[in-house]
């Protein structure tokens, strides 16, 4: 049986749910509204859902040149992908041209206090700070 950080075991979690449900709904929209979260909720633990592979490749999500997180594939079979398009353009005397980024920092780039403006927009439902 495992526990979340309140040391409330899962199933009990799990099996009181019903009873539960309306206290955690007003929670989330009183949140949601004022943009203001309970200090304790804010720690998690993330645990990674392997099958999520599964779904984006059963619903077609991933396209076929994708290469990266994927069985079989990786940056030798993404570089040969990109070989074969080269030497198929020169044999047939055409312009090629390849462009390549890292984009492993990106993030760390990004403006927050911009990216918490687009996310403001009503589509997103993001609101105030946490």
């Amino acid at each position: 049986m495992t526990c979340g950080f309140d040391s409330i075991p899962d199933k009990i979690v799990k099996y009181s749910t019903e009873n539960v449900a309306s206290q955690i709904v007003d929670i989330i929209n009183d949140s949601s509204e004022t943009g203001v979260f309970p200090r304790k909720l804010k720690q998690s633990t993330v645990t990674p859902v392997y099958k999520l592979l599964d779904f984006l490749n059963q619903n077609k999500i991933l396209v076929n040149p994708q290469n990266g997180f994927r069985k079989g594939k990786s940056t030798q079979t993404a570089l040969f992908s990109f070989l074969k398009l080269v030497y198929k353009a020169i044999e047939d005397k055409e312009l090629i041209c390849g462009l390549f980024l890292d984009l492993s920092k990106v993030f760390d780039l990004i403006s927050h206090n911009l990216l918490l403006l687009k996310l403001y927009r009503p589509n997103y439902g993001v609101r105030g700070i946490s």
